[in-house]
């Protein structure tokens, strides 16, 4: 059965234990310093205050995380379009739609589920052992056990585990400034001190989240748990609503964005096609195929933990913000700049009256495969040795300003020519049917959307030598997503659900050559923007 611990705190009984003396303080907590608490005495209090920890939020289950990748709006289209699709007859694509939700929820669920775990497990860590005399004794026991009155035994490099009035100290020394600041170690004494003294200035005092860094000592337990100052400031954080942060409101602020002009592209695109004499029905499933994308990019987000307070690590977390804000534009950039190449595929294609480019399934695996997988490679790379050169941004910048639309406007119509100008080899010097030249514009969009990749690296770097090329999980990304394009030839039933043909050895080089098109485009333009930068 669960305990019940009274709602009491020890301040009710020591309000200001640094303005008592020594041996009042002891007299007010009943506690012996040669003896310390007995066995019985300590679960006594134990059952009276509670364990000394601070109050957890209830971790959230695997359930509640994957529900969770669910909720957005772009994942309803998609169930409206699967449901669309039973409801026409069309059940190969109804359920490759439903297969497509739950990949992309897998994604989610396995990458939120691991950032989760780790927090846990980082606070795993923080469980540590405490000396404390107990019936004459002096053991080392879990913190967790700690109650008021208990007499501790201290020496350089202790973690504070509770809130501590000193009884004698020897040079003794703690570091304070996760809770007060102070990035100096402060000096500690027994001395009384007056009422009103501010907690920084307590120095006959010891408190939870603290460390000692020089001297020894001893102490006595005047509050545990969430009756310590630590537990006042935890009581403050759970009392607040939690906000996102700047980074994750532009992100989804951008997914959302994303969201929109992707399904009023359904509208643009779908209106073009039914002048054209188009199915109506093909064109809002390209729309809602298109905008998958959103999300997924919202989902980004990172954040730091940082271990100690020590200045390197302030300045290694700014570096870390800093690479973790770069990978985020690169990707934004890249996830856009094939989002809008399969637009304006789509988009010119219909208003010429040509076959239509790209089916809804075949974009929803390119959402899946293109897209995901180097993205989160790019997430990944490391940091330019200027990265800490450069200007902090401001609070407010976006992630996405004038010069990175412009940028992603020109990939995508690179993109956007070297995908029709493929189809319209294959289909008027190839003479190749048109189940075969739409084959051969999907694999051309998926392949140079993979090389496209390459276009990501910083201006300043080399063709060979950047963090994109040095990057195992962008050369991971590759080999994954060219084996799952090939599957969608060589696997029948793939081949069937995304109606693909086989495009010959003849298609298979056109695709490779007019894919590499972009990507060189790029570098080109890389290299010539590195030596105007030079000069």
């Amino acid at each position: 059965m669960q305990e019940r611990y009274t709602t009491s705190s020890i301040k009710d009984f020591v309000p200001k234990p640094w303005a008592l003396s020594v041996e009042d303080t002891l007299i007010a907590l009943d506690s012996d310093p040669q003896q310390g608490l007995t066995t019985q005495e300590a679960a006594r209090r134990t059952r009276q205050y509670g364990p000394n920890t601070l109050r957890e939020v209830k971790p959230r289950s695997s359930w509640e995380i994957f529900i969770n990748q669910f909720k957005n709006l772009i994942v309803y289209f998609l169930v409206a379009a699967a449901l669309l699709s039973f409801v026409l007859g069309d059940h190969v694509e109804g359920l490759a739609i439903v297969a497509v939700i739950l990949i992309n929820a897998a994604i989610g669920f396995i990458t939120e589920l691991k950032g989760v775990r780790s927090i846990e497990a980082l606070r795993k860590l923080g469980i540590v052992n405490s000396r404390v005399r107990r019936n004459g004794a002096v053991s080392e026991i879990p913190a967790q056990d700690l109650v008021p009155g208990d007499i501790i035994i201290l020496e350089g490099g202790d973690i504070i585990t509770a809130d501590l009035r000193i009884l004698s100290a020897s040079k003794l020394q703690a570091d304070e400034s996760p809770l007060t600041g102070e990035s100096l170690p402060v000096a500690k004494s027994t001395d009384i001190l007056p009422n009103e003294v501010p907690l920084a200035e307590r120095a006959n005092m010891l408190f939870k989240g603290t460390a000692v860094t020089r001297g020894s000592g001893e102490a006595l337990v005047t509050g545990s748990g969430m009756a310590t100052e630590l537990g006042s400031i935890s009581s403050l954080v759970h009392e607040t609503v939690v906000e996102t942060t700047q980074l994750e409101k532009r992100l989804n602020q951008l997914g959302h964005w994303l969201i929109w002009v992707s399904l009023g592209i359904a509208a643009l695109v779908g209106v073009t096609g039914i002048a054209a004499g188009r199915d109506i029905f093909l064109m809002i499933e390209t729309g809602i195929a298109m905008g998958l994308r959103g999300t997924q990019v919202a989902r980004e987000a990172s954040d730091i933990i940082l271990k100690d307070d020590s200045f390197a690590s302030i300045v290694h977390a700014v570096k870390q913000g800093r690479i973790i804000f770069k990978n985020i534009k690169s990707f934004v950039v890249y996830l856009l700049s094939c989002n809008f190449s399969e637009i304006m595929t789509v988009g010119l294609a219909a208003f010429a009256n040509a076959p239509l480019p790209l089916l809804p399934l075949q974009i929803l695996f390119l959402n899946l495969v293109t897209d995901v997988f180097p993205a989160l490679a790019l997430a990944a790379s490391e940091a330019s040795p200027d990265i800490m050169k450069e200007e902090p941004r401001k609070k407010g910048d976006p992630i996405m300003n004038t010069e990175r639309w412009f940028i992603v406007g020109i990939y995508g119509f690179v993109i956007t020519v070297a995908v029709l100008g493929a189809m319209a080899i294959a289909l008027f010097y190839f003479d190749m049917d048109e189940k075969t030249a739409v084959t051969i514009s999907f694999l051309t969009l998926a392949f140079a959307q993979l090389w496209h990749v390459f276009n990501m690296r910083d201006k300043s770097s080399g063709f060979f030598n950047n963090a994109i090329v040095r990057n195992p999980f962008v050369w991971g990304a590759l080999l994954l997503c060219t084996l799952l394009l090939a599957a969608t030839v060589y696997v029948p039933l793939l081949a069937e659900v995304l109606n693909v043909a086989n495009p010959g050895v003849n298609g298979w080089l056109l695709v490779f050559i007019m894919s590499l098109v972009p990507m060189f485009v790029g570098q080109i333009a890389l290299t010539v923007l590195k030596r105007r930068v030079k000069d």
